[in-house]
């Protein structure tokens, strides 16, 4: 992108022998207020200074009280550098602050610069055993860097970030420690293989309030506009191929995985207001540069499914070894009923039965007896077993052993036809799909692969380690093994579904009808409900 000073309103993109025009609006209003020198010599914004000097007269409060106290970064001498400001101002780290100043000495003398930049972002498995809460067991490392080689030397920076992980983030930061570091009315050139980077700096002289809390890394690309307009730069950003051999693009890119890891670290914090944005959301004392909806939808479900892990039947899978569950599984069929948008009555009572199953409560003899005590107080297991009806007897009761074995036989089949519909594992025969299926699922429904397999599966569950095994064995990728073991998993739940839950409702109905128990009784509340001395006594 280039900005023209002769002529504002147009800006140029250009790719590799392909350039391009496109016409711009530049908002003014981004510009931060000229900023005051004070009688110590210092300088100021001129925003804070009449934030100052309106607090000194509202609450007489001494004139020997500091300024610098009411800031967010302290004040600086100029000395005729005018960027250094923008350094001292919104880099906290001193070694940082530091090699940034010093190139910036460097250069100032140059009307020309080119720069190199490129970031770095890798995923890193950490051990995070916090007192009694396992959390997630993945970090995300991000690394910043520019790298320019001209005829005064070879200068570079590399630095590590915080907050936000997103590759395009880490490609915009190493544009914005470049440009502190260019001089003032110079002619600057950055080469970056990012054109999310580049559209994403190019958009943004298009918006307004509303648009810009859209936006992500909304926070750092002002900065990066403010400094185009302040320093008066005429900067163009080309984009070139990554990994092509380009030996400024090799170096940046080693040195933005270096900066991973390095010891400087660069964070992005408010330190300004101006008319565009006069607020700028923060959640604890960090700026929000996502799109701010977004944000919040994401904090609120992530207190619901805190309070979710919380529950009593959940705290030992989520708090105690949490790499047991392979949690993608799970979504994905709770996914499988339309993204929890159902459009049709049977999605929306499978998405019910399925929830049911996942917290361990359908409507079964245990259950029924605490909701409605004086109906379902004497109820026994409905297959004429006469042992109390729980969730750990629908494994137990020996009437449903038939009913098991033919639900291990039909998950087997049908998950066979889904691995046959796969080119990669059909090619692979169908024996070998079925000998990899029943060491998952077992041989016979009393086998201890298949009763492990069940107890999880009943709650919408799978072991991590079973997907791992799947990808493996058919030599696929990890998501092509979780959707094939979702896949499995609700082949499993249909059949449960038919063969088990299905006829026991039918016998439940047919107990509840021999007892006299009407809808209206089950969704009458106790308070207003029948004595039990007037409960009707159970026809032969």
């Amino acid at each position: 992108m280039e900005i023209c000073l002769d002529n504002p309103q147009k800006a140029i993109i250009q790719k590799q022998e392909c350039p391009k025009i496109i016409t711009i609006t530049q908002h003014n209003a981004l510009v931060l207020p000229i900023f005051i020198r004070l009688s110590t010599g210092a300088t100021t914004h001129v925003d804070w200074y009449y934030i100052v000097e309106s607090l000194n007269k509202a609450k007489n409060i001494s004139a020997n009280i500091d300024i610098q106290q009411l800031e967010k970064t302290p004040t600086i001498n100029l000395n005729g550098d005018n960027l250094g400001l923008w350094i001292n101002r919104w880099i906290e780290q001193d070694t940082l602050k530091q090699e940034l100043t010093n190139i910036r000495h460097q250069l100032k003398s140059l009307k020309n610069i080119e720069y190199y930049t490129d970031g770095s972002l890798a995923n890193r498995i950490i051990s995070n055993n916090n007192l009694s809460h396992i959390t997630d067991n993945t970090t995300v490392d991000l690394g910043a860097a520019f790298y320019t080689n001209n005829e005064l030397g070879e200068f570079s920076v590399y630095s590590c970030l915080s907050l936000w992980p997103s590759s395009t983030r880490a490609e915009i930061v190493a544009i914005f420690l470049a440009l502190l570091t260019a001089p003032e009315n110079s002619n600057v050139t950055i080469y970056t293989d990012s054109l999310g980077a580049i559209n994403s700096i190019n958009s943004a002289f298009n918006s307004t309030t509303r648009t810009w809390l859209k936006k992500t890394n909304n926070l750092i690309i002002i900065k990066i506009i403010m400094l185009i307009r302040e320093a008066a730069i005429n900067l163009k950003l080309v984009k070139i191929k990554g990994h092509s051999g380009i030996t400024g693009n090799d170096i940046a890119d080693k040195l933005a995985k270096k900066g991973q890891c390095g010891n400087n670290l660069f964070r992005n914090n408010v330190d300004f207001i101006n008319n565009i944005l006069s607020y700028f959301p923060v959640f604890i004392d960090n700026p929000i540069e996502v799109n701010i909806r977004r944000f919040i939808l994401k904090i609120l479900a992530t207190g619901e499914a805190t309070e979710w892990s919380l529950l009593k039947n959940n705290q030992e899978l989520c708090y105690g070894n949490v790499n047991q569950i392979d949690w993608k599984v799970t979504w994905l069929i709770f996914h499988y009923c339309k993204g929890f948008h159902c459009i049709s009555m049977r999605l929306n009572y499978l998405w019910t039965f399925i929830a049911k199953l996942f917290h361990k409560i359908l409507p079964l003899g245990s259950i029924l007896a605490i909701r409605k005590p004086r109906l379902y107080k004497e109820m026994k297991c409905i297959m004429k077993c006469n042992k109390k009806e729980n969730w750990n007897h629908l494994f137990e009761c020996q009437a449903y052993e038939v009913a098991w074995e033919k639900i291990l036989e039909i998950t087997t089949k049908e998950s066979i036809i889904i691995c046959l519909k796969q080119k990669q594992i059909r090619g692979q025969g169908e024996d070998f799909i079925r000998k990899v299926l029943q060491n998952i699922l077992g041989v016979t429904a009393k086998s201890e692969k298949f009763q492990k397999f069940q107890q999880l599966a009943l709650e919408v569950k799978v072991e991590t380690f079973l997907t791992t095994k799947l990808q493996k064995d058919f030599k696929i990728s990890l998501t092509e093994a979780q959707t094939l073991m979702a896949n499995i998993l609700i082949r499993f739940i249909l059949a449960f579904k038919e063969l088990i839950w299905k006829p026991r409702c039918e016998q439940v109905i047919l107990w509840e009808k021999r007892r006299g128990i009407s809808r209206t009784d089950k969704i009458t509340s106790e308070s207003k409900g029948k004595d039990n001395s007037n409960q009707p006594s159970e026809s032969k």
